[in-house]
């Protein structure tokens, strides 16, 4: 009989480990996410001679928008992804109301929608007031239609799945007087944190749920331990 040597069990039950982990990443890539974000600006005038442009600003053509909802008799109890969720399914719609209750904070947009954790895209967040079609009433002095409301801010969300950390990228353009000003951050949260996004001038509440089976996953090491957490930089 051959004995099987005993230095090869530690290199297996790694491989065994890193194969666990895998299969189990590549399952919770497969699982939809909630994802809800409200983003808002700090209400204290800026001055525009504080800030320069950013000399490099974001395309956001390339992003994926978000779908409405279908107006149907009975809402859908699966909703497609990158749909958006109606507002009674918002879970932050108490926070929300206090910033908008706040004389400190203006409310830029409030969104929330679903999507599979291996979808790889960047996520478009808008301004709600600049999302508003123009009024299709000419302006009594000048007599010509309204034009479009410049976003007071604008961005992406793009989420990666890598168990048992989340990470997520924004990126945002901020309008500081009429000075556009980039803000980026990258974030690793887990599944229901709540997490705030500061900047002096914008601020950003993100909340990523995973829908998947409450399932505890392999003791290994974490896939973003050791990386640094990025607060927004200019």
């Amino acid at each position: 009989m051959t004995r099987m040597s005993t230095k090869a069990i530690p290199w297996q039950l790694a491989a065994a480990a890193v194969g666990l982990m895998a299969l189990w990443t590549a399952a919770a890539r497969a699982y939809d996410y909630e994802v809800e974000v409200i983003v808002f600006r700090h209400a204290a005038p800026q001055e525009n001679e504080a800030w320069s442009a950013s000399s490099a600003l974001p395309d956001f053509a390339a992003t994926r928008r978000l779908t409405e909802p279908e107006s149907t008799a009975e809402p859908l109890t699966e909703p497609a992804s990158f749909t958006r969720l109606p507002a009674t399914a918002l879970r932050l719609a108490g926070a929300a109301k206090l910033l908008a209750g706040s004389a400190q904070y203006e409310v830029i947009g409030h969104q929330a929608w679903r999507q599979p954790g291996d979808a790889g895209v960047a996520v478009y967040v808008e301004d709600a007031q600049a999302a508003m079609p123009p009024a299709a009433t000419p302006d009594p002095t000048t007599g010509l239609a309204a034009a479009p409301l410049r976003p007071r801010a604008e961005g992406s969300l793009r989420l990666q799945v890598a168990l048992p950390d989340m990470r997520v990228q924004s990126d945002f353009v901020v309008l500081a007087g009429d000075v556009p000003v980039r803000v980026q951050t990258t974030r690793n949260l887990r599944s229901g944190e709540l997490h705030y996004l500061d900047h002096e001038l914008l601020g950003v509440l993100l909340q990523v749920t995973s829908l998947a089976p409450a399932l505890v996953p392999p003791e290994t090491t974490s896939p973003n331990e050791g990386l640094p957490v990025e607060e927004f930089s200019d």
